[in-house]
């Protein structure tokens, strides 16, 4: 019979998994640090980011920082922030020259108040080069045949009609054709009113492939002592 604090730290352990794998399909990455930054935990969409190491990284030691060349303040000023200010929103720029990671960072308390080090820091990223995957939901949505799903998502991630062509391999008449089908599919009149449609139809929600892993990640990066200051 399993013990009443056990029960309940499965509990929660079962929730904060239930809570990461919503951030994945939200396409939100989400880490957490201590006040060095030093990464505690990270969902699988960070994971991702990290590896990639364009604009975010993690460091040898595990800590959170910004990649060579990124023209953005340093992690070590952004996790600190401002004095009585406890969250920041950081364009973070990135050396491909991609557009900049959005960093939504947060101060909370989430230790008990006689607990060593009880401040962690939140750390929201947010990717707008990350590519979705929305054709089962704009199919059942709206009835969208495979090659105008594949045109409304080039749409979505902002490309012009003629870099969509150039993509997809197929001429501009045909482009016009399957943008006109979508309009019709989705009573709508102008690209961007599409778009919109689209992005409040489907969100950023991510169709995932089933052998994709999820949940989230305990670094074993923890505040734990030293080797050498060990008794």
């Amino acid at each position: 019979m399993a013990t009443p604090g056990v029960t309940t730290r499965s509990r929660i352990i079962n929730l904060l998994m239930t809570g990461f794998d919503a951030l994945d399909l939200l396409n939100i990455g989400f880490i957490v640090t201590n006040l060095a930054g030093r990464v505690l935990l990270a969902n699988t969409t960070a994971e991702k980011i990290l590896e990639a190491q364009d604009g975010l990284r993690l460091t040898s030691e595990g800590t959170l920082s910004t990649s060579p060349g990124c023209n953005s303040p340093s992690m070590e000023s952004i996790l600190k922030g401002k004095p009585g200010v406890k969250q920041a929103v950081i364009a973070l720029s990135r050396p491909s020259g991609k557009r900049p990671l959005t960093l939504l960072v947060r101060s909370a308390e989430v230790a008990p108040s006689d607990y060593p080090e009880p401040a962690r820091i939140l750390v929201f990223v947010l990717d707008p080069e990350s590519p979705t995957a929305r054709e089962p939901e704009l199919r059942q949505l709206y009835g969208l045949t495979s090659a105008e799903t594949r045109l409304a998502n080039l749409l979505m991630e902002g490309k012009t009609l003629e870099e969509c062509c150039d993509m997809l391999g197929i001429r501009r008449s045909t482009a016009k054709m399957h943008l006109r089908n979508v309009f019709t599919k989705t009573d709508v009149q102008r690209q961007g009113e599409l778009v919109a449609l689209l992005f409040n139809s489907t969100g950023t929600v991510r169709a995932r492939n089933g052998d994709q892993r999820s949940g989230w990640k305990h670094w074993p990066f923890r505040e734990t002592p030293d080797a050498e200051s060990s008794p």
